[in-house]
């Protein structure tokens, strides 16, 4: 909180606005669904049939290894083996298996 104020009444107001900031962009996001895309942002695919996609990566400040990893997890050793890796909206990364 902003000056020297530091009563509880105003640290009250402080959390009480913030709790009920969350909850009306929860309630927009579950009702407009293209509030969750802005808030949110969309899936980007960082690894289509074989080939890295070395702009995506590197733009969402990821490195390579952290496909790798993924794709370990899963039981992948190697990238060649990897269909798709997917950046999702909460920053994990799925990685769907080729044939």
């Amino acid at each position: 909180m902003p000056g020297s104020d530091r009563s509880e009444t105003n640290s009250v107001c402080a959390v009480i606005t913030v709790g009920l900031m969350h909850n009306l962009v929860s309630w927009l996001r579950f009702r407009f669904p293209i509030v969750g895309l802005i808030v949110d942002g969309t899936p980007l695919v960082a690894f289509k049939q074989g080939e890295a996609q070395t702009e995506i990566i590197h733009k969402m400040r990821r490195a390579d290894e952290d496909l790798m990893a993924a794709a370990r997890v899963k039981g992948l050793k190697t990238a060649s083996q990897i269909k798709y890796a997917i950046l999702e909206r909460n920053g994990a990364i799925s990685v769907i298996k080729g044939e």
